[in-house]
C-alpha cells in the first residue's frame, strides 16, 4: 500500500523520490495531528459539560 501511494505521489505530482519521502512524512504527521486534535476536542467537550 505504501509503495502504491509513493508511486502515485511521484507520478501525479511529478516528484523526485526525496520529495515523495517528504510528502509521505508530512501526510503521516497530518494524520497524527488530526487524531490528536480529535482526542483533545473530545476531552475538552467532557470538561465543558462537567
Amino acid at each position: 500500500a505504501l509503495a502504491k501511494r509513493a508511486a502515485k505521489l511521484r507520478r501525479d505530482l511529478e516528484l523526485e523520490w526525496e520529495g515523495v519521502a517528504l510528502a509521505l512524512n508530512l501526510l503521516e504527521e497530518v494524520q497524527e495531528l488530526r487524531a490528536e486534535n480529535q482526542m483533545l476536542k473530545q476531552r475538552l467537550g467532557r470538561l465543558v459539560v462537567e
